[in-house]
C-alpha cells in the first residue's frame, strides 16, 4: 500500500478490532503459561523464592500477583551495601498490572534483588511486596529509604 492510498473507515476500525484482539489472546496465553515459568524456575534454580498468588472468581483461578527473588541475588546482598530502594512503574498492556522492585547497591552500582508484578500499585500490593522481602531478606541491618511524595 502507499502512502497516497487511502482505506474506508469501516476497513480501519476492522483492522484495528482484530489486532486488539490478536493482542487480548497473546495476553492472556501469556498468563496462562505462568504456572509453567514458575515450575522451569525451581527446576532450574531449585532455591529460587517465587511466591504466586491466584484469586478465585466463579470457581476459576485468576492471576493477582507474582514475587521473585534469585538465590543469586539473596547470596549477593550479604556483600552489598546494607541499602535498598523500592519503586513501580505501570506495565502498560491489555490487563494492567504493576510492576515492584528492589534494587540495592553492588561494586558495579546496583543490583535488581527481587520483583514482583501485582495487580496495582496500593497500599496492600506494596506491604504483599515488603512482607515477601522480609520473609527471604538476609539476616542484618537494611536501611529503607524515605518514600517521596509523587506530585
Amino acid at each position: 500500500m502507499q502512502y497516497s492510498q487511502s482505506i474506508s473507515e469501516e476497513a480501519a476500525r476492522q483492522v484495528k478490532t482484530a489486532m486488539v484482539e490478536d493482542r487480548c489472546d497473546h495476553q492472556l496465553q501469556q498468563f496462562l503459561q505462568i504456572p509453567t515459568y514458575v515450575e522451569t524456575l525451581r527446576r532450574h534454580h531449585p532455591s529460587i523464592y517465587i511466591e504466586l498468588q491466584y484469586e478465585g472468581i466463579n470457581m476459576e483461578n485468576v492471576f493477582q500477583r507474582i514475587f521473585i527473588c534469585p538465590t543469586e541475588s539473596r547470596n549477593s546482598f550479604q556483600h552489598m551495601r546494607k541499602f535498598m530502594a523500592v519503586d513501580g512503574t505501570f506495565l502498560k498492556a491489555r490487563f494492567i498490572q504493576t510492576l515492584l522492585f528492589a534494587v540495592g547497591i553492588d561494586g558495579n552500582g546496583k543490583k535488581l534483588l527481587a520483583w514482583a508484578i501485582v495487580e496495582s500499585e496500593n497500599t496492600d500490593s506494596w506491604t504483599w511486596f515488603l512482607s515477601q522481602i522480609l520473609v527471604y531478606r538476609v539476616e542484618g541491618g537494611i536501611r529503607y529509604p524515605r518514600a517521596r511524595k509523587k506530585m
